[in-house]
C-alpha cells in the first residue's frame, strides 16, 4: 500500500465494553428509571413538542439546548409515549383521527432532526474530554490507546424514532436517507462504535439497501486494518465489534461464486508471506467483500462499491480479480476522490501484478487528479525503480519530501472513512426535507 512518509496517523474510535451499545449503558451498571407520572409527562412532551416545532436543523440553538439538559428518564418517556400514540393510531386508520397521524409523524420527524442535532453537538464537546466510563469509546492513533470518549444517549432516541417512521411508506425513504446521511458523517469522524450500532438499525430495517452495505463493507474493511488487530491483541480479549457484526438479526450475505460455475466458491490466488494478513484481519476483509459484491449486484451504478471491492480483493492477495473489479468504474466519470481511489487501487494491482507500464499509467492519472498527493508520486517511484530507472524513482521521492508538497490533503489517508457523497452533503439534503 501507498503511503505517506510523513502523515501516518490513523483514527479509529473503537469502543471496548463487549455487549454494550454505543451511547447506552449495561443494565448491571443501570440504576432502575424513576417512574414519571403521566401529568409530568404531559408537561415534557409539550415541552419537547414545543422545542422540536422551533428548532432550527443543523444548529444548537435554545430549544436543542433545552432538551440536551433533560435527564434521560424524561427525554425517554416523551418519545416513547409518542411513539407508543402514533403505533395506536395507525390501527384506527379508518378513524378520523388520520390528520392527528400525519402531524404526530411530521413531529416526530422534526424530533429525528432535533436529536441528531444534540447527538453531534455532544459528540464535539465530549471529544474534548476524556473518560473511563462503561459508555466510554477508545480513541487510538496508530494503534496506540490515547484516551476514551464519552457517547451521547441522544443517538440512541434518535434511532427509537427512526425505526417507529421506517415502516411508513411515507416515511421509510426519508428515514432510509438518514440512515445512510449519519452512517457516512460518523465513519468520516472516524466514530466506528456508534456507526456499528447504527448500522445494524439500519440494517435490521432496510436489509436489502446497496448503499448500507456498502457503508457495512467499509465498516468491516476498516476492522480488517492491521493496526487495530494488533491492539486487540494486545488487549488479550476478542474484539467485541467483530462479534456485534457477525450478530446481526439479518442473513449473512452469501459468499462469491465462480460465474462459470455458480455452484461453486471463488478460489483465491495463494498471498505471498510479505502480503497474508491476519485470520481476523481475513475474516472481515472476507465480509467485506460479501458485502460490496452485494452492494454492485443490487446497484451496478454504484462504483464506489466497485472500487472499494477492488480494495479488499488486493489485500487478500487477488490482484488479478482487483484489477477486474476496479477497471469499470475508470471507464464513467467519477468524482475526483473516487476517481484518485480507483486508479491508485489499479496501480497497485498493476504493480503486484508486475505490468509496470499499466502501473505506472494508473498512478499517473491518480497524480494528475491530486497533484499534491504524495501517494501517488510514491507509486511512480516504486514503478520506476523496479523498471531499473533510478534517476525517475529518485526524483518522484525528492517530489513528496519538499516542503512544497504537503501530504494533508492526499486522498488516500482517507479511503477508511470518506465516502462520495460525503455525510455532510448527504445531511445537507436530508434537512432540506424537512419542514
Amino acid at each position: 500500500m501507498a503511503v505517506s512518509l510523513r502523515h501516518t496517523v490513523f483514527l479509529l474510535a473503537v469502543m471496548f465494553v463487549p455487549c454494550v451499545a454505543a451511547g447506552q449503558s449495561s443494565s448491571r451498571n443501570e440504576k432502575p428509571a424513576p417512574r414519571i407520572s403521566e401529568e409530568f409527562a404531559a408537561i415534557k412532551m409539550a415541552a419537547w413538542t414545543k422545542a422540536v416545532q422551533t428548532h432550527e436543523a443543523a444548529s444548537f440553538d435554545e430549544p436543542a439546548r433545552t432538551i440536551a439538559s433533560w435527564p434521560r428518564p424524561h427525554v425517554s418517556a416523551v418519545v416513547s409515549r409518542l411513539v407508543a400514540r402514533r403505533e395506536r393510531l395507525l390501527k384506527e386508520r379508518a378513524h378520523p383521527s388520520a390528520g392527528e397521524l400525519a402531524d404526530l409523524s411530521k413531529v416526530l420527524l422534526r424530533g429525528l432532526s432535533l436529536h441528531t442535532d444534540i447527538a453531534f453537538a455532544e459528540r464535539d464537546a465530549l471529544s474534548q474530554g476524556s473518560s473511563t466510563s462503561a459508555d466510554a469509546a477508545v480513541l487510538l492513533i496508530d494503534g496506540r490507546e490515547t484516551k476514551y470518549v464519552d457517547r451521547s444517549y441522544h443517538w440512541v432516541v434518535a434511532r427509537q424514532i427512526a425505526a417507529a417512521l421506517a415502516p411508513d411508506p411515507g416515511e421509510g425513504p426519508r428515514v432510509l436517507a438518514w440512515y445512510r446521511a449519519i452512517a457516512a458523517a460518523l465513519q468520516q469522524l472516524g466514530d466506528y462504535d456508534v456507526v456499528t450500532v447504527h448500522l445494524e438499525a439500519a440494517l435490521r430495517l432496510f436489509a436489502d439497501d446497496p448503499v448500507l452495505a456498502l457503508y457495512q463493507g467499509t465498516l468491516h474493511q476498516t476492522l480488517g486494518d492491521a493496526r487495530l488487530q494488533e491492539y486487540t491483541r494486545e488487549r488479550r480479549r476478542p474484539a467485541p465489534l467483530v462479534r456485534r457484526l457477525d450478530g446481526t438479526e439479518r442473513p449473512e450475505r452469501a459468499a462469491p461464486r465462480r460465474p462459470d460455475a455458480p455452484d461453486q466458491p471463488v478460489k483465491r490466488p495463494p498471498a505471498s508471506d510479505l502480503r497474508r494478513v491476519p485470520k481476523t484481519s481475513e475474516t472481515e476483509l472476507e465480509a467485506a467483500e460479501r458485502e460490496f459484491r452485494f452492494a454492485v449486484s443490487a446497484d451496478p451504478t454504484l462504483h464506489e462499491a466497485r472500487i472499494r471491492l477492488a480494495h479488499v480483493l488486493s489485500r487478500l492477495g487477488d490482484d488479478r480479480g482487483a484489477a477486474d473489479a476496479v477497471r469499470p468504474a475508470l471507464e464513467v466519470p467519477l468524482p475526483p476522490f473516487l476517481e484518485f481511489y480507483a486508479a491508485m487501487l489499479l496501480g497497485r494491482s498493476e504493480e503486484h501484478l508486475g505490468h509496470y507500464q499499466e502501473a505506472d499509467d494508473a498512478y499517473a492519472r491518480a497524480a494528475a487528479r491530486f497533484p499534491d498527493a504524495p501517494s501517488a508520486r510514491m507509486g511512480r517511484s516504486r514503478v520506476a525503480l523496479a523498471r531499473g530507472r533510478a534517476a525517475e524513482a529518485l526524483a518522484s521521492l525528492a517530489d513528496v519530501t519538499t516542503a512544497g508538497a504537503p501530504d494533508d490533503g492526499d486522498p488516500w489517508l482517507l479511503y477508511l472513512r470518506r465516502h462520495e457523497p460525503d455525510g455532510a452533503a448527504m445531511l445537507d439534503a436530508w434537512r432540506s426535507t424537512i419542514k
